[in-house]
């Protein structure tokens, strides 16, 4: 398990706060569409088939494993973009859910 403050690290470093994709997930549609959540969410994919950095990126949305597999919704989908810390957003555009799609996704 990935403890937030690890995952916030991992994120730091890889630079995903800037709102990078990882190698080889498409990036993000610039319109709010469903298409927002595309294979960049990784929401068709089990926890333990997602590269580390996704599973960082998840811890700081307040996503586990459980919650993950089950389809289950984080805390944070309920809130607002601009309500969301820096590295929550960071980490949201990281799994493919920018602020352009994000309260309309969610």
């Amino acid at each position: 398990m990935i403890s937030t403050r690890s995952a916030a690290l991992l994120l730091s470093v890889a630079g995903a706060a800037q709102g990078q994709v990882f190698a080889g997930t498409p990036a993000p549609t610039p319109y709010a569409t469903k298409a927002c959540l595309g294979a960049g969410w990784f929401e068709d994919t089990f926890w333990a088939d997602m590269p580390p950095m996704a599973q960082a990126a998840a811890v700081v949305l307040e996503y586990d494993q459980g919650i993950w597999d089950l389809g289950g919704y984080s805390v944070l989908q309920a809130t607002y973009w601009e309500y969301l810390t820096e590295t929550q957003q960071g980490a949201a555009s990281a799994l493919g859910c920018p602020e352009d799609c994000w309260d309309w996704c969610n």
